[in-house]
């Protein structure tokens, strides 16, 4: 809390966290014997039991560096962790099995970030309520 005048309505509600949680960025370690992977499940599982409703959690590319297919099992079992623990949570994710996972449930909504296919660019511009394409293919060509 900061003070910063906020740019809503009256209406508007906003939350107030008691604790702040991020998992970003690549943290392996050769001294520690570290991989990116278990770099990312040692800091979520030191995040995990402190996480309550009064939580917010930041993720980027949430069970990443590892075989895929796990990853996304491993990061959908994450989400569905700290719901029930009643964090709020941002993650982001180019995994397809999860993004279809959020799709079919009720309490998560996506968001995808809008790219302009044709030029290669961000368009900054956020679109709730749908996932996007990781458009690495495009890109690729």
């Amino acid at each position: 809390m900061s003070g910063f005048h906020i740019s809503a309505s009256k209406e508007t509600e906003i939350a107030i966290f008691d604790q702040i949680f991020v998992d970003i960025g690549d943290n392996k370690s050769k001294e520690n014997a570290l991989s990116t992977f278990s770099s990312h499940m040692k800091n979520l599982s030191n995040i995990l039991p402190q996480v309550n409703n009064n939580t917010l959690l930041l993720f980027d590319e949430i069970g990443s560096g590892t075989e895929p297919n796990e990853c996304a099992a491993l990061a959908i079992s994450l989400l569905e962790e700290f719901y029930h623990k009643g964090a709020m949570t941002v993650a982001t994710t180019h995994y397809g099995e999860i993004k279809r996972y959020l799709e079919m449930h009720g309490d998560f909504m996506n968001a995808a970030m809008q790219f302009n296919q044709e030029t290669l660019e961000p368009l900054f511009k956020l679109q709730i309520g749908k996932s996007g394409d990781s458009n690495a293919l495009c890109i690729s060509r």
